[in-house]
């Protein structure tokens, strides 16, 4: 499935967090048809078939508006056409992670260390990208360019890590906390050098955060305390012990 709101980058906080907060609400008001068409086949035996079935249409009414970067370029904020349609699970799926990148950049805006540090890339509903053996395109990444990254971060909406796909050990080796993600665990260079982050549901933090869970990364990758918007949770890494994990 294509993803529904571009790459946002070279652009301050604010009008980041604008995009991210008028996508979100223009998925809702997309969303909104479908939820009441879904009535209709709740009684039957097929409700969960048609749910699945079950398309949202990107109307043209409440489409974010195009933004401008530093350079004064102009950009787009949703991917997909007006008119296209995309699976109901799937917009789902990505709504809920746009929603934890939402409180993220809120929380950023927040916080007096960041407030004024322009986004280098925010990856609203994408996954990040690898542009090369050493580089990582993170979630989100703060700074005044591309090789002047202060914080980076890996935003997901994950309830519970699976043993068999660890999506916390992929972050950390992502954000570079990590060198791989094989055993015997070794901490990555960039740990120390930036302010990293996992901000993720308050479900996964609290598995993170549970004392046999990850030991032997979390005795390289230490945890701050939590901070907390709304229903999400942001954790900051560090290399020395700040609290027991």
């Amino acid at each position: 499935m294509n993803h529904l709101v571009r790459p946002i980058a070279n652009v301050d906080l604010a009008t980041c967090y604008s995009a991210v907060v008028d996508s979100l609400a223009y998925l809702k008001s997309c969303v909104s048809p479908v939820l009441g068409r879904l009535s209709q086949h709740l009684d039957g035996p097929a409700w969960a078939a048609h749910l699945k079935r079950e398309k949202v249409r990107l109307v043209g009414l409440n489409r974010p508006a195009a933004y401008l970067d530093r350079a004064g370029n102009r950009h787009e904020v949703i991917g997909p056409r007006i008119g296209a349609e995309h699976n109901f699970i799937e917009v789902i799926n990505q709504a809920s992670t746009l929603g934890r990148m939402a409180d993220a950049l809120k929380w950023f805006l927040g916080s007096d260390d960041f407030r004024s540090v322009p986004v280098v890339a925010c990856h609203p509903t994408t996954s990040s990208v690898t542009n090369s053996a050493t580089e990582t395109d993170n979630d989100l990444m703060l700074g005044e360019a591309p090789d002047r990254v202060i914080a980076a971060a890996e935003v997901s909406d994950v309830i519970r890590a699976n043993p068999n796909n660890n999506k916390v050990v992929k972050d950390l080796c992502s954000l570079g906390a990590l060198l791989d993600s094989e055993v015997p665990f070794r901490r990555g260079q960039v740990l120390g050098t930036r302010r990293l982050f996992l901000v993720v549901s308050e479900e996964l933090e609290l598995y993170i955060r549970k004392g046999n869970v990850l030991r032997e990364i979390k005795q390289l990758c230490h945890l701050r305390p939590t901070s907390i918007m709304g229903d999400t949770r942001i954790i900051e890494l560090s290399t020395a012990p700040i609290e027991n994990s």
